[in-house]
């Protein structure tokens, strides 16, 4: 919601870009990359926080918990997004990497 009213408030984009929409044009990609950052991380916490028999189980699920927490770490970089925990994504991560046989990403 955040990153469609930052890209409406752009006027011009390439050469003919004010500061203003510069900043507008950053903020939507920040905006945009913290919602892919969400939306990866609510498989997460929904693995970890949910009961067991409530979460759907299978291998297919559990790759893409997998893959969401290594895209995390991969572009969560030093920043911590607010109510994100990198203590749920590495211990996913450690889970799920044992469980796959992925010994190295496990340690």
């Amino acid at each position: 919601m955040l990153s469609a009213e930052s890209l409406r408030l752009v006027k011009e984009t390439g050469e003919k870009a004010s500061k203003d929409d510069r900043k507008f044009l950053a903020g939507f990609e920040e905006y945009m990359r913290l919602a892919e950052i969400y939306q990866a991380y609510n498989l997460i916490y929904k693995f970890i926080e949910e009961a067991y028999s409530a979460v759907i189980q299978g291998p297919l699920f559990n790759e893409s918990i997998y893959n969401a927490a290594r895209f995390i770490l991969t572009n969560i970089g030093a920043r911590q997004p607010l109510g994100i925990s990198k203590v749920y994504i590495c211990y996913s991560l450690s889970i799920l990497g044992f469980r796959f046989e992925a010994f190295k990403t496990a340690r």
